[in-house]
């Protein structure tokens, strides 16, 4: 048995729109509640059927293996079970480690409801543009956010549309301060509404298009510890070619036909990984690991990085190579 501390963790008891948290990889609604799949370690399967009660999820493998139990109250979530010891205990922790990433991000923005007749709606500030990156996990809603900001003149608007706790909660206030933008966050019930306000124009990265274009490696390599390098990266590669999930970060996927930029983060936050490579030769590489960076070949002594993540390979549009 495991206990969470949690305030109000009732909002996670949705199994339809949190389903994944509880190591289901997909459900089915049935007459008398869900049937789906659970996953370990993408080698291990199991068909459950997933009793909702006022308070409680109870997952039960059809074939008799296990029986999970996550119960919900006002301040803690306790999950226990029964059945094969080895297959339980795994689920159990994969299902605390999710919620202790996840769960409380999920209750602070998603957990109140507002109507949109609601008042902290109305007084929004209107968008000049509106950006739709619900469903997407990171580092794409980075991505997406940075090229169109990069793009917007100083005094405009740019909403975002997300439901990607990492995301709300860590990335994009990075993005609003990386590119002086004022921020406001709105509850809008299953996902937040982001504001950015442009208070100044973005470089035009001149210089930067010349070093890239005319692929002076020892330039890159140095302005490789520049944010804003990183930032014009994402928007000058802003054709995403490829998508990977991977169990960890190998030098072996750092590796991509052609100029690309090869971005990788884990599945949920902790780590971003940006390179320039071409072909088989890594120009640059960087490595963001909570208030620490590293650079070149000190962030490549630092693969392999263990623990499921997403890698985009991404070039500029104009390219074929």
């Amino acid at each position: 048995m495991m206990e969470l501390k949690l305030s109000n963790p009732i909002t996670l008891i949705d199994i339809e729109k949190y389903y994944k948290l509880y190591c289901l990889k997909s459900i089915k609604k049935l007459d008398w509640g869900y049937e789906g799949e659970i996953e370990l370690l993408r080698l291990l399967r199991f068909s459950c059927f997933i009793v909702k009660k006022i308070d409680r999820i109870d997952i039960f493998d059809k074939n008799g293996k296990f029986k999970i139990y996550i119960e919900f109250s006002s301040d803690k979530i306790k999950i226990s079970g029964q059945g094969d010891k080895l297959i339980v205990n795994s689920i159990i922790n994969r299902i605390a480690k999710n919620i202790e990433k996840y769960g409380a991000s999920i209750v602070k923005y998603v957990g109140v409801q507002y109507s949109r007749d609601n008042k902290t709606v109305l007084f929004k500030t209107v968008p000049d543009e509106i950006l739709d990156l619900r469903g997407y996990s990171c580092p794409v809603p980075e991505i997406k956010t940075k090229q169109k900001l990069l793009k917007m003149e100083k005094g405009k608007v740019l909403e975002v549309l997300i439901d990607n706790p990492a995301a709300i909660e860590y990335t994009l206030p990075e993005v609003a301060r990386l590119f002086n933008c004022r921020y406001e966050i709105y509850n809008m019930g299953d996902y937040a509404s982001f504001v950015f306000t442009k208070l100044d124009n973005t470089r035009t990265y001149t210089n930067y298009t010349e070093v890239v274009e005319e692929v002076k490696e020892n330039e890159i390599k140095e302005l490789i510890k520049e944010s804003d390098f990183r930032a014009f990266l994402y928007s000058y590669f802003d054709q995403i070619v490829e998508q990977r999930k991977a169990m960890q970060l190998q030098l072996e996927d750092i590796k991509y036909q052609g100029y690309t930029v090869i971005s990788a983060a884990p599945i949920g936050r902790g780590w971003l990984f940006t390179a320039l490579v071409n072909g088989d030769n890594i120009i640059a590489a960087r490595l963001d690991v909570e208030n620490n960076s590293f650079y070149n070949e000190d962030a490549l002594k630092r693969l392999p990085i263990e623990g499921e993540c997403n890698i985009f390979y991404l070039k500029h549009t104009e390219r074929t190579d």
